[in-house]
């Protein structure tokens, strides 16, 4: 049960992420792909498939792998750091 309520809360702060970043690259002064890249980590946590894509993607583009794993490293600091 505490697998799927985290399951669920990833999602919904992925997607959160994600609607909020497309609606601030319509806004000035708020960088929305910032929350974008944040809201597809989220998911790719979640969801076997983006995982599978976004490793995919490490490998095709390592520029985004070294990004990717920049995020990575943050946020895992901040989640520990909340628990």
């Amino acid at each position: 049960m505490k697998r799927i309520a985290h399951k669920t809360a990833l999602h919904c702060a992925g997607w959160s992420c994600i609607l909020f970043g497309i609606l601030a690259g319509f806004l000035p002064l708020i960088p929305g792909f910032v929350f974008v890249i944040v809201g597809i980590y989220l998911l790719g946590q979640a969801s076997l498939w983006l995982w599978n894509h976004i490793e995919r993607l490490k490998i095709k583009f390592p520029r985004f792998a070294f990004q990717y794993m920049r995020i990575d490293t943050k946020i895992s600091k901040y989640i520990k750091r909340a628990h």
